[in-house]
């Protein structure tokens, strides 16, 4: 009956988010049926559910997701984010390299849909050269999602590192060929026969620093929480909630007098509560919960045995169960938190990490070629070509992401 409810649980949650359910209320109500399913006593389930919400990772996970959510709303409504996106194109002459920058800077927002926002400008510097619009859908969708493999700030990249207890650093250095062996092909594919690219540029070089000295101010909130985490080893929360504090003063008009600054700060306030996201931290919430009920079930060894003796390989296991979740959920953060309690007991601690990013790039690449994934379908309305005709160019990119996790895995095990 503990396989039973734990199978059901899955098969819960691809149906309630799937009816467009939010996925930590689906995760909690499948915690509910493994309790059920496993008969646990009122005491066991009361235990769990307490020591999963009390959890230091818990705690810690859920103040990022919504320090995240908190940044890049101060990020794009202070202005932050148009300034930098505009003093890009004062630096940038090459417009491919304008093309890659657009939708990745966005990505540094990590909202449901951003990819619309970034749209308009891929399409005006694709406007400029010899590429066909199902191309620039591609661009703006695989330069948007690829940095996610090594941005620290990427809610499923953190819960990753967190959950397996892997050093942020190492974790990157494992996704770095990740992301060099896509860009490479997507890159190369992407502006194949585009020859004119050079744009014209009247601006001095003093105007050129500005435009420099202006982008590194419009994204220094996110550099501050980054090397503060990174190279100082800061609590990453902290971290965090100093870039969420300069942003915040960023760009404060003082010299219109004390009541224009009053009302600048009230609408920043704003601001942070509309960048408030409950649902991701119920997800994380709910993520933690279930993986505390799998485990409390009692059925993880036995699922595990029974895998081991289908004889499939660990990794074809890993890659195909969080691609597969990922792909259905169409949620990131469910390819991962959903099959790592599952499988990860199977896993080598010698090959911790490898596997450990095959979980990872699968559950991405999963979300990210789903037909529900918000992004494919923004872009897609955006620039008004057929769902197929993107798709036979952005699924070969995205599953380069899995090609080139299987290859990284496989020479990280023979070193």
């Amino acid at each position: 009956m503990e396989v039973a409810g734990v199978l059901l649980g899955l098969v819960v949650i691809m149906s309630l988010t799937y009816r467009r359910v939010p996925i930590g209320a689906s995760m909690l109500i499948a915690s509910a049926v493994i309790a059920i399913m496993a008969k646990m006593p009122l005491s066991t389930v009361r235990g769990t559910l307490l020591a999963a919400i009390k959890d230091d990772m818990t705690i810690k996970l859920v103040l990022i997701v919504f320090l995240i959510g908190i940044l890049g709303s101060l990020l794009k409504e202070t202005g932050s984010l148009d300034i930098m996106l505009n003093k890009l194109g004062g630096l940038i002459k090459d417009i491919r390299i304008l093309i890659v920058l657009l939708p990745s800077l966005i990505g540094l927002l990590t909202v449901p849909g951003g990819a619309v926002l970034s749209a308009p400008m891929v399409e005006k510097a694709g406007d400029k050269i010899n590429i066909s619009r199902e191309k620039l859908c591609a661009a703006n969708i695989v330069f948007r999602h690829l940095w996610y493999f090594v941005f620290p700030l990427y809610p499923t990249l953190i819960l990753v590192t967190e959950m397996g207890d892997i050093e942020m650093h190492q974790f990157l250095l494992f996704n770095l060929p990740i992301v060099i062996i896509v860009f490479l092909v997507s890159f190369y594919y992407l502006f194949y026969g585009v020859t004119d690219y050079k744009q014209k540029s009247d601006s001095s070089s003093s105007s050129r620093i500005r435009d420099f000295t202006s982008f590194i101010r419009s994204i220094s909130p996110i550099l501050v929480a980054v090397f503060m985490a990174m190279f100082f080893d800061i609590y990453l929360p902290i971290a965090l909630l100093l870039g969420t504090i300069l942003a915040f003063i960023n760009y404060l008009e003082t010299k219109e007098g004390q009541q224009y600054i009053m009302e600048q700060i009230r609408n920043r306030f704003k601001y942070v509560k509309a960048g408030m996201n409950f649902n991701m931290v119920l997800a994380i919430i709910g993520i933690m919960v279930f993986k505390d009920f799998v485990e409390a079930s009692g059925a993880i060894n036995l699922i595990a045995n029974w895998m081991v003796s289908l004889g499939v390989s660990l990794e074809i296991l890993i890659l195909a169960a969080t691609f597969v979740t990922g792909f259905l959920t169409a949620n990131h953060i469910a390819g991962v938190g959903i099959i790592y309690p599952v499988l990860s007991p199977l896993f080598p601690a010698a090959e911790y990490v490898p596997l450990m990013g095959l979980l990872f790039a699968g559950g991405v690449t999963g979300y990210l070629i789903s037909p529900m994934h918000l992004c494919l379908i923004l872009t897609r309305e955006y620039f008004e070509v057929a769902f197929f005709r993107m798709y036979l160019h952005v699924v070969p990119l995205i599953l380069m992401m899995l090609l080139g996790a299987g290859l990284t895995a496989f020479f990280w095990q023979l070193f």
